[in-house]
């Protein structure tokens, strides 16, 4: 299969595409270009690094080239979390976490479903969208956050009513905190929210790559 995975330069995103390529797959990584850190450990022949400004994915056209109708999944693990007090959130921190968190996503998964349906060679194809259960209880901290991702579930569901005809699926998986970068950010800002956690852990990224290919399949 060949798998398009956003956020691949860390956490989830990296994980996930090593696991997809010693499945065998293609990967089309792509990472935020304002992200210090790239997928150098990714060197594989299988693996393809796109390197892209997600604020400015306004741009159908800046997407485009690095797309085609042979991609069989999307998952888009990309994302940005804002620790600000919701009486100090500007309108550009706003328009900052819904251009990455929501933009982004809803103009990869528009462009690749029109690449879809004019493809005569109907066979499964799924957008898998990575969101939060944080997004749930609400956060006066994380509004920014939040919101984008919730936005990006709304979307999703509505591809997936949208274009079940071509047998196009559309998933979101809301994994609790993960022991990432952010995650660990998250409980070092805030200790308390580990105490909101019944199993006062975080999720392992393993568990949540193993969920994501059982979606494929």
């Amino acid at each position: 299969m060949k798998i398009l995975v956003t956020g691949a330069s860390g956490g989830l995103g990296t994980k996930l595409c090593e696991k997809l390529l010693e499945n065998g797959d293609s990967v089309i990584g792509f990472y935020n270009a304002n992200d210090p850190v790239s997928p150098k450990n990714l060197n594989h022949i299988n693996f393809q690094g796109v390197k892209l400004d997600f604020v400015l994915t306004t741009s159908p056209e800046l997407i485009n080239p690095h797309i085609s109708k042979d991609i069989d999944h999307a998952i888009f693990c990309h994302g940005i979390s804002m620790s600000k007090d919701i009486l100090e959130l500007t309108r550009n921190d706003i328009i900052y976490s819904h251009q990455v968190n929501f933009m982004a996503t809803f103009l990869f998964a528009q462009q690749l479903v029109l690449k879809w349906k004019n493809d005569t060679a109907k066979k499964d194809r799924s957008l898998i969208y990575i969101s939060s259960v944080a997004t749930k209880g609400g956060s006066p901290d994380e509004i920014a956050y939040h919101s984008a991702k919730r936005a990006s579930e709304a979307m999703m569901l509505s591809f997936a009513r949208g274009f079940t005809n071509e047998a196009i699926r559309a998933n979101v998986i809301s994994p609790g905190l993960m022991n990432t970068k952010m995650g660990k950010q998250t409980i070092k800002n805030r200790p308390d929210v580990l105490d909101r956690i019944p199993l006062k852990k975080l999720v392992e990224v393993d568990e949540v790559v193993r969920l994501i290919e059982t979606v494929i399949l």
